[in-house]
């Protein structure tokens, strides 16, 4: 959660006046997010990789086990490309290019980064 620095309003300013004041905000920085994503992103891609290797055993509890993983994977690869995306900028719908796989996470690093330092 980002919490914005709380100013005290100048001596000019009277405490109605909806003018805005200029003041910082304490956002993180784009490679903070690109570590995290980047933590997420790395055990999903082989959650899927494990999951696709394992789902044709002919034992049903194996195919339980591989399809749980593929769906954890997924759901953090989401979460991985919704950091990234933030990262560069973009909003948080593009955290849905998870749903491609490597696919989406090829085409997210193909995008320019809209985040200016």
């Amino acid at each position: 959660m980002y919490h914005r620095p709380v100013l005290p309003i100048p001596a000019d300013r009277k405490a109605g006046d909806t003018t805005a004041i200029p003041f910082a905000t304490a956002l993180p920085t784009g490679t903070n997010l690109n570590q995290k994503s980047l933590m997420f992103e790395v055990p999903a891609l082989l959650l899927q990789i494990g999951g696709i290797f394992y789902i044709g055993v002919p034992d049903l509890f194996t195919q339980l086990f591989a399809l749980s993983a593929m769906f954890l994977g997924t759901v953090l690869l989401i979460v991985a490309m919704t950091l990234y995306a933030r990262a560069k900028g973009r909003s948080r719908w593009f955290g849905l290019a998870g749903l491609l796989s490597i696919v989406g996470v090829i085409g997210m690093m193909m995008l320019s980064d809209r985040r200016t330092v």
